[in-house]
């Protein structure tokens, strides 16, 4: 009986075979994982941009309000006068800023003006401290206090009928034929924790909301979280601007011996960067930090509110001129010299860099995404005012 051979395959052509099959495998992971790493880079890289980008609109829509409705010298208030914040916990939580916002000393008065800068001010990122910025502008929104609500001409500045004045604390009146909607209406009114900037023939000076009682009054309290609110003998009060210390005044229309006076909603708009609260009680290593919008300077009733994630850097320079003073110019001033300076500014620009959080090996030498950008704003009520100087010359 013959033999049937058998057929199969040599050690070597098997050795072969196995590490053919290993390099093909080689060769597949490998392409996996740079299309793995591509796709997380450009994933980084889209939300990174998103960030920056986000931070920089933001900051754009209030630069460009900067200073409407607010006096190009700024508005004196009490030397008592702050910013209060207190860090949110739990669902709310916030952070507030490392260094809290104050009002430049000019003329020996803290003044609110259209942009008060805070070289320096912000947290401490890559070793290098952050800036921060608070923009001063009055509410833009329609007019309301129209005998027509339809006709939505100009801006919210109700004028006083009466104002009662007690110590610090002062009440201020309105038509009621006249305001619409009503001055405490659930959408479009006053609240607790706004400013209103009081404005007559002799000057303006800002106060505090601690209650709307009625449709048709608003109560600065004294006591106030930002310690606006003062009696008739502080400098830059309220009272003081009224011209009374006590009792009952009427204003307007011949209804009383005080100057026409005005009352307009105020915002001042701070932006800092901080660290998630919630990403360091928890003890994460890879604190997020966040660029931050605080709404006027009291977080009992306005609380901050992040609004762009991943921001590794925030920085503004700023662009000086002086008309009065043969038309002088600085430019790209990080830091100002004095703050005589602040009204001088004409031009803001902001440096914003956002990075990502998780690395990537998707390039070489590189595994945080970090996108630059920067934009440069021109506000036009401080830009374009007082263009040309009735003095041709002179020395700064």
């Amino acid at each position: 009986m013959r033999n049937k051979s058998i057929s199969g395959f040599t050690l070597i052509e098997l050795l072969v075979a196995i590490a053919l099959g290993v390099i093909v495998v080689g060769v597949g992971v490998s392409i996996y994982k740079q299309a793995q790493d591509s796709t997380t880079y450009v994933t980084q890289r889209t939300t990174v941009q998103g960030n920056a980008r986000t931070a920089l609109n933001q900051l754009t829509q209030d630069l460009n309000l900067a200073g409407y409705g607010v006096p190009i010298s700024g508005v004196q208030v009490p030397s008592a006068a702050g910013f209060f914040c207190s860090t949110g916990s739990g669902a709310y939580a916030y952070s507030c800023p490392a260094t809290m916002p104050g009002f430049p000393v000019i003329a020996g008065q803290p003044t609110v003006t259209g942009i008060m800068p805070g070289s320096g001010a912000g947290v401490v990122l890559n070793g290098n401290k952050t800036d921060a910025i608070t923009i001063a502008y009055v509410d833009s929104a329609p007019n309301f206090y129209m005998d027509n609500p339809t006709n939505t001409a100009g801006f919210d500045s109700h004028p006083l009928l009466q104002a009662t004045v007690s110590g610090g604390t002062t009440t201020l009146g309105f038509d009621a034929a006249n305001t619409y909607p009503a001055i405490n209406d659930a959408k479009w009114g006053f609240k607790p924790g706004d400013l209103v900037l009081v404005s007559n023939g002799t000057g303006s000076a800002i106060g505090e909301i601690t209650a709307a009682p009625t449709a048709t009054s608003l109560l600065l309290g004294g006591g106030d979280p930002m310690n606006l609110n003062q009696d008739f003998n502080t400098i830059a009060s309220v009272p003081k601007l009224l011209g009374f210390g006590s009792g009952t005044q009427l204003y307007n229309a011949g209804k009383g011996p005080l100057p026409t006076t005005t009352v307009t909603r105020l915002y001042l708009v701070t932006y800092y960067v901080q660290y998630d609260p919630l990403a360091q009680a928890s003890g994460t290593t890879a604190q997020s930090p966040r660029l931050y919008r605080m709404v006027n300077g009291d977080s009992g009733h306005n609380q901050p509110v992040p609004v762009a994630e991943q921001i590794s850097n925030l920085t503004f320079t700023y662009n000086l001129f002086n008309v009065v003073c043969g038309g002088s110019q600085l430019a790209n001033q990080e830091t100002l010299t004095s703050t005589s300076q602040i009204p001088l500014i004409k031009t803001v620009s902001a440096y914003v860099t956002a990075a990502s959080t998780l690395g990537t090996t998707a390039l070489p030498g590189q595994t945080i995404q970090q996108v630059p950008l920067s934009t440069s704003v021109s506000p036009r009520n401080l830009s374009y005012y007082d263009s040309y100087s009735a003095v041709s010359n002179g020395t700064c």
